[in-house]
């Protein structure tokens, strides 16, 4: 039995961007995660260690973005999918979509986002 978790609309300030303003002064991102994983295991025992937690995952999340540094959003979001399908064996495949909000570009345009997914097969 299949089951999806998700985070939805977490939100961080953080210093992700290219430009050296963005590295400085941070922006506000929301992130959105799905993982999927299967969950006969846990349906049938009610025991937390035959389940994925939506807290651990948040907590990957959350670590990632708040110490980020690095230039772009793709790389920030390809080491969340990293860590997530490298450290939790049960989670089949995972997608993540990072918005920055107000990004500095000429125009007035309320978020930009990037979407990356990735399976257990794609991290072999």
């Amino acid at each position: 039995m299949k089951a999806t978790i998700r985070i939805v609309n977490a939100h961080f300030y953080s210093y992700i961007g290219a430009l050296p303003e963005e590295q400085v002064l941070g922006n506000r991102y929301i992130v959105n995660l799905t993982a999927t994983y299967d969950a006969s295991q846990a349906v049938q025992s009610d025991d937390v260690a035959d389940a994925v937690s939506y807290a651990d995952l948040y907590n990957v999340v959350a670590d990632k973005i708040g110490h980020s540094r690095d230039n772009l959003l793709e790389y920030v979001a390809g080491q969340i999918l990293k860590e997530i399908l490298t450290n939790y064996k049960l989670v089949d495949s995972c997608e993540i979509t990072i918005q920055k909000a107000i990004p500095p570009i000429a125009g007035i345009i309320e978020a930009a986002s990037v979407t990356l997914a990735a399976s257990r097969e794609d991290n072999k």
